[in-house]
């Protein structure tokens, strides 16, 4: 038997929570190997990117469990059940990361060099496309920080990612914002609210969760290591983005009750939104008060299928919660909604947060 029922309307204040996913998400197509091209000239091993990817599938193919089946009579998998699925990657995950650290692939790049090859690759738009919206996205946001007195909505906005470098997120986003700019010129709506006065104040507010190539501080070159976050373990699997996921919600002054929902703060009511393309991001668009699908992809949707979770086209009615009242783990069926560019959540946030 399942239920469904509706936020109250939302009123002032209000607090947005908008956490979004990096590869296939903000941008178009995973970057990971255009970020690989960068060392091409400096590293000190002779393998190539194509080493490690292939590396990568044969590890994958000969080590991960199959997918989880019911365990009882209702035909639905539990939430449980499919994060200890994506945890199996570890071992996967954990061994790309040692090869490429063991053949020092990213080692010898001069600090900086990272986050320029973002901006050249982000300014240009070719390798690495962002998706249609995202900056009127950003422009309304910063437009609801610098009005929040008058209008009482108060934005947060991150980015949690499994990519191997924060440095390159950011270069991507701050090249692809001098290429819009160059693009479309001055677009108030967009510029006015990204940045203000002159000077990319907006992008600064970003928060970036990310993993980091190590630099030798004496050398100030990297190392070919990467960051860890704990445990011997970075930012690598489904699992790690919950915990940041938490880790983040925590830090932005968000509470939980026990069954993992949102409440207020005594500064008026809190929406949560995390917005992902696979299957790294499941857990967090289940935990999220609003869950935004980018695009249509295959083991994402073999996931949610399995859960009995509904995906719906757009983001209408997305104030609504639905879950299973007999799901035992507290895993709600909730519904989650897919677009396939920003300008479909930019209507809807502005019908959240008071229009323009």
């Amino acid at each position: 038997m399942s239920t469904s029922t509706f936020l109250r309307p939302l009123s002032p204040p209000l607090r947005i929570n908008l956490l979004f996913d990096f590869d296939s998400t903000l941008t178009t197509s995973d970057t990971l190997s255009t970020l690989a091209l960068l060392p091409l000239s400096k590293s000190a091993t002779p393998q190539k990117w194509s080493y490690f990817v292939n590396a990568y599938l044969e590890e994958a193919q000969a080590n991960l469990p199959p997918p989880p089946r019911p365990r009882d009579g209702r035909g639905f998998t539990t939430v449980r059940q499919e994060m200890e699925y994506l945890e199996s990657y570890l071992q996967v995950e954990r061994g790309s990361v040692e090869r490429i650290e063991g053949e020092r692939y990213f080692a010898g790049l001069e600090e900086g060099v990272v986050k320029e090859w973002g901006r050249r690759m982000g300014r240009e738009q070719k390798e690495v496309r962002l998706r249609e919206g995202w900056w009127e996205v950003c422009g309304w946001l910063w437009r609801q920080k610098r009005k929040m007195e008058e209008r009482k909505v108060k934005v947060k906005v991150g980015v949690i990612s499994v990519n191997w470098s924060k440095e390159w997120i950011r270069g991507v986003l701050e090249g692809g914002w001098e290429g819009w700019k160059e693009t479309h010129g001055r677009d108030e709506m967009v510029v006015d609210g990204l940045v203000g006065v002159e000077g990319g104040r907006g992008l600064g507010e970003l928060e970036i969760y990310a993993n980091e190539f190590i630099v030798d501080p004496e050398t100030r070159v990297t190392t070919g290591e990467f960051s860890r976050r704990k445990e011997g373990r970075g930012l690598w699997t489904a699992g790690d983005k919950v915990e940041v996921f938490d880790e983040v919600l925590a830090l932005w002054g968000a509470e939980r009750d026990g069954d993992g929902e949102e409440k207020g703060t005594g500064e008026g009511e809190t929406v949560t939104v995390y917005v992902g393309d696979s299957g790294t991001d499941l857990g967090c668009l289940l935990r999220a008060n609003v869950g935004v699908v980018v695009g249509a992809n295959r083991e994402l949707g073999e996931k949610l299928g399995r859960l009995g979770v509904r995906v719906v086209e757009g983001m209408e009615g997305a104030r609504r919660k639905e879950w299973d009242e007999e799901e035992k783990e507290g895993g709600r069926r909730k519904r989650l909604y897919r677009i396939r560019d920003f300008g479909e959540m930019l209507r809807w946030l502005e019908g959240l947060g008071g229009g323009r």
